[in-house]
């Protein structure tokens, strides 16, 4: 699954982007802003976000899916928008 994201800092400051290729092969991308760490396990997408500002984790479960437009997570001051799509 190819997961486009955007993490923003409210109310509109976009403070990190970028594209996510969500395999069975663990990875992590560590950023200025936060670390990132994903892995794909069956029909699931496990991703674990670790905002340094904050010092916060924000973990989640996303089934594989295509979306038809921008999804929205709160994370306190932030907010993740992002838009998932197969691996053809």
């Amino acid at each position: 699954m190819i997961v486009e994201f955007g993490l923003v800092k409210k109310p509109q400051d976009v403070v990190l982007s970028g594209n996510l290729y969500i395999t069975a092969e663990e990875r992590f991308q560590e950023t200025k802003v936060a670390d990132i760490w994903h892995k794909l396990d069956g029909s699931d997408a496990h991703l674990k976000y670790t905002i340094h500002e904050n010092k916060m984790d924000w973990v989640f479960l996303m089934p594989v899916h295509e979306s038809d437009g921008w999804e929205v997570v709160e994370m306190n001051e932030y907010f993740l928008q992002f838009k998932c799509k197969s691996i053809t």
